[in-house]
């Protein structure tokens, strides 16, 4: 892997994190806000998210788990209004 393909892997990575502890964090707000759609929506969404976590997993490399780890944690610590 070159250094853009890495660049860019860690840039997804970080997305990946913040997605998941964003959608996770807001649910009860976007079932709100979505209605009827979420029911066909939040199970596309939850299985998108695992496989690019498992997908971040799966290459083994420390740095990206820790950039994908780092997003989890930045949108967790952030308040939501």
């Amino acid at each position: 892997m070159n250094e853009t393909q890495w660049i860019f892997l860690a840039i997804g990575a970080f997305g990946v994190g913040y997605a998941i502890a964003y959608f996770f964090k807001n649910i009860g707000e976007l079932w709100r806000r979505w209605g009827f759609f979420s029911l066909f929506l939040f199970p596309v969404i939850v299985v998108l998210l695992i496989f690019g976590a498992a997908a971040i997993a799966d290459l083994k490399d420390t740095v990206i788990s820790l950039i994908f780890a780092l997003g989890f944690v930045v949108r967790m610590f952030i308040q939501d209004v």
